[in-house]
Parts: structure tokens; C-alpha cells; sequence
């Protein structure tokens, strides 16, 4: 039987990959001195190997009958001291070839495509077809990379774009960051800082707009994880389901990243919990699995996941999914606060989280002329401890329990003022402010118009209407 009959069709095809010539070859070729001959081709080095190489080289001939530290323990040590990165953030190959290879040998599969410039390193070419993936070679005007064009070039289904950057490229491909990509450029920041008598027990005043949670079993993925977002949220950190919920009780989360494949409570369960918890139910809530069928998938948006992102993922992709959810929560608060009635607009808000918002509210209501409405008199009325009835209204609204009540009783008054039934004056007095000046004023911070324009505004309406 002949070979090709035998041997993967990829390898049949796959083109030859032509080394450079040695000096001596070359010398032999066209009749020239060796000494005379400078060799840049082959990625070697004209000037000669480093003193240093050398000598460690010298040093170490009597142990080339034992295989060497294939993780290289200690190069990894002091990579990871002088570049401040974690140990397991560094890669090792047998030069670019095999690490190029362990790309495709990841990510690249029959019929994936990856994206490279025509005239760019041949092993990009070779790599793919090994794997029996297709080439996209991208033009490349005056030998460069025409970023633009290999943009264009790239489906979603793609899975490896060359070259691939070298900074953290070990988390890259056990992760399975394919490419990062860029965030769209959200906003962050704008919400509410609490007031100090607010501020939950066990959670320090806020210096970031955000807080969220990493929960995943792989140490080495959880602190991946917790270094990539730690410089932009406060980061709190768990190692399986259970502990989660118990750091949950003290310390306020605004979203939830969880592996769902974990040992004593898997993120499946943690979800389940979360949802059904009264205090909890609001948080957004990804999930990350490596199990990528269709049941996984409907199980955990039917358990309630915001997000369900398979394994291997893109780190940008996860990022910029948590952006996207917290900027959508907080358009909601900004919506929520800036218009006069008390509703949410549709889907920004759970039926759960809606009735115990609204209940929260009538308290409000029923005592905004009573001396005693404080944030104690919420606490007694929901029975609920301070650092919970803050956890929960902040997530909910952005604003804390004093902010909540300021905000019910504006909201009020610019329903009693569309009503036409009562002058500024009443409103201001039936709502607790205690004199017309501050009234005014803290109505148009909120609103952005005075009382006075308020009421013009809602008359000419009716009239045009």
C-alpha cells in the first residue's frame, strides 16, 4: 500500500519547510571564504553565542545523559522575581516552532482557520495545515502587517489570529485566551460612594466603583483571574461554591464569576442558591464551564447565569462581558434615579428583587413626614441587620439607605407635583423637607429642572396630549 494512502492528507500536502544554508554549505556553492560569510538567516545570532551560554554549557556536559527539568523550575523562579508575574505565567519551548505548535495543537482543529500575513514566519502555514486547519494568509504592502485587512479577515468561529503576542502566553493558551479582545471602551465609576454610617460590616469604604467574585477550584486560574481584574474592581476570591456563600454573608458583591465543574459545591448549586436567596438574587452571575453542550448550557441559564462562557475562554471576552453587565446595571441606576416615577424599565429588574424593593418603598412612603424615618426605622420594618439592608439596596439601586430615602421622597413630590392637586409648597412639606430653598434645590440636582419647570413642563404636555 502506498504511504499516501495511509498518511493523513494534511502531511501529504504539507509544504516542505526549506532551512537556511549553512556557511560551509554556501562557501562549498560559490567558492568563498567561510570567514568572509555573514549568515542572517535561520534566526541565528551573526555575532556568536554568549560567553555566558558557553561556559553553562561546558558546565553541565557531564549530565547530558539525563533529561533536563522539562518545567524549568528554576529559569521559571527568576523569570517570575525579575518580571513580577506569577510562575505559572511563563511558557517554555524548544524555540517559537513548538510553542507555535502547542498553539495549534490547542485551538486548532479540522476546518478552523487561522488569520496570518502572507509573507510572516512559514511555521504559522505548516502549524495549521498539521492540524488540519485552513489558511487566511493576509496581504502584507511593503512587509508589514496590515492589521486592518487581517481584522477583516477574521469570522467568529476563528480560532488562532498570528502572530500571537508573547506576554503571558502560558495563561493564553491554558486558558484558552484565543485572542484578546479589546474592550469597547465602557465607562466605569458614577455610582454612589456609601456614607460612612452605611458602610457594611467587614468591607472596607469604597475605592472602586465595583466589587466582584472569582470562584474556581484551579489555583492557579483563580489568581489568573484575580490579577486581570483586581487593577480595575475590588476582588474577592473563593474556591468552591460553599465558600463562596460564606464570604457572601459579610462582604458585598455586585457580580460572580464561577466555574460550574467544582468540588463539596460546584457553581450549578451556587447559582441555584444565589437566585433563590432574597439578599442575593440581583447579583450578575456568569458561569465558566468546559463542558460545552446545548443541556449544559440551557441548565445554566435555566438556573438563572447572566452568562455562560465555555472553557477554553478569551480573557478579553470575560472582561469585557463583566463590563458590559455592570455598565448595563448601572444605566439602570441612572435610569432609575433620574426619572420621577418608581418603576424600572423592563427586564432591568427580577420580580423577587422587584417586590422587595416596592416593599421597601411603601415604608418609605407611609413615614416621610415622621421624625423617626431613618435607615434604623428600615432595618426594624424589613428585619434585616444594617450591612444587609446596605448590601442589598446598593446592588439594587447604587445608592445607600439614606440616599434611597432622599430619592423616595423626590419621587414623591414629583408625583404629587404632576398631579396639579397641591402647590410646591404643600409637596415640600408633605414629602419631610423642612424648608422650600433645600426642597428646590435637591429637586433639581435629582431631576435636573426646578419644581416651577417641572410643573410647566407636565401642564403643556397634557395641553399638546
Amino acid at each position: 500500500m502506498k504511504a499516501d494512502k495511509i498518511v493523513k492528507k494534511q502531511i501529504v500536502n504539507l509544504p516542505v519547510y526549506e532551512t537556511g544554508k549553512p556557511i560551509e554549505y554556501v562557501a562549498r556553492e560559490f567558492g568563498l571564504d567561510p570567514d568572509g560569510i555573514l549568515k542572517m538567516a535561520s534566526n541565528e545570532n551573526p555575532l556568536g553565542a554568549s560567553p555566558k551560554a558557553v561556559e553553562a554549557v561546558k558546565n553541565h556536559l557531564g549530565g547530558l545523559n539525563y533529561y533536563p527539568d522539562g518545567g524549568c523550575y528554576e529559569l521559571r523562579q527568576k523569570l517570575s522575581k525579575k518580571w513580577g508575574l506569577a510562575p505559572s505565567q511563563f511558557a517554555f519551548g524548544n524555540g517559537s516552532n513548538e510553542i507555535l505548535e502547542f498553539v495549534a495543537q490547542c485551538f486548532v482543529g479540522e476546518g478552523d482557520e487561522t488569520v496570518f500575513g502572507a509573507q510572516s514566519f512559514i511555521v504559522y502555514k505548516l502549524a495549521t495545515i498539521f492540524m488540519g486547519g485552513v489558511c487566511k494568509s493576509v496581504p502584507m504592502p511593503g512587509m508589514k502587517y496590515d492589521l486592518d485587512a487581517m481584522r477583516e479577515a477574521v469570522r467568529y468561529e476563528r480560532r488562532v489570529e498570528f502572530p500571537v503576542e508573547a506576554v503571558n502566553f502560558f495563561d493564553e493558551v491554558r486558558w484558552g485566551t484565543y485572542k484578546e479582545t479589546k474592550s469597547p471602551g465602557l465607562r466605569r465609576g458614577g455610582v454612589h460612594t456609601p456614607e460612612p454610617a452605611d458602610n457594611p460590616e467587614g468591607r472596607q469604604p469604597e475605592t472602586k466603583p465595583f466589587h466582584i467574585m472569582v470562584v474556581e477550584a484551579t489555583p492557579d486560574l483563580r489568581e489568573f483571574l484575580v490579577k486581570n481584574f483586581e487593577d480595575t474592581y475590588g476582588v474577592l476570591s473563593a474556591k468552591n461554591g460553599a465558600e463562596a456563600l460564606a464570604i457572601l454573608e459579610k462582604q458585598a458583591c455586585d457580580l460572580i464569576i464561577s466555574d460550574a465543574l467544582m468540588p463539596e459545591m460546584d457553581g450549578f448549586d451556587l447559582l441555584m442558591k444565589v437566585r433563590n436567596d432574597e439578599m442575593l438574587c440581583h447579583i450578575p452571575f456568569i458561569l465558566l464551564s468546559v463542558v460545552d453542550s446545548v443541556d449544559s448550557k440551557i441548565k445554566g441559564l435555566e438556573y438563572g447565569a447572566d452568562v455562560y462562557i465555555e472553557k477554553p475562554f478569551s480573557l478579553g471576552y470575560v472582561k469585557a462581558t463583566v463590563e458590559s453587565l455592570l455598565e448595563n446595571r448601572k444605566r439602570a441606576f441612572r435610569h432609575f434615579a433620574s426619572r420621577p416615577g418608581f418603576q424600572y424599565e423592563k427586564d432591568d429588574m427580577g420580580r423577587n428583587d422587584r417586590q422587595w424593593l416596592d416593599k421597601l418603598t411603601g415604608i418609605v412612603r407611609e413615614n416621610l413626614t415622621c421624625e423617626t424615618l431613618s435607615v434604623d426605622l428600615l432595618t426594624e420594618k424589613m428585619a434585616l441587620s444594617r450591612s444587609s439592608l446596605q448590601r442589598k439596596l446598593k446592588g439594587l439601586t447604587g445608592v445607600s439607605p439614606n440616599e434611597y430615602i432622599q430619592l423616595v421622597r423626590l419621587k414623591t413630590a414629583a408625583q404629587l407635583l404632576r398631579s396639579g392637586e397641591y402647590r410646591i409648597s404643600e409637596v415640600c412639606y408633605q414629602t419631610g423637607f423642612s424648608s422650600m430653598s433645600w426642597f428646590a434645590k435637591c429637586f433639581t440636582k435629582q431631576f435636573g429642572m426646578r419644581p416651577k419647570d417641572f410643573i410647566r413642563q407636565n401642564q403643556d404636555g397634557k395641553s399638546s396630549g
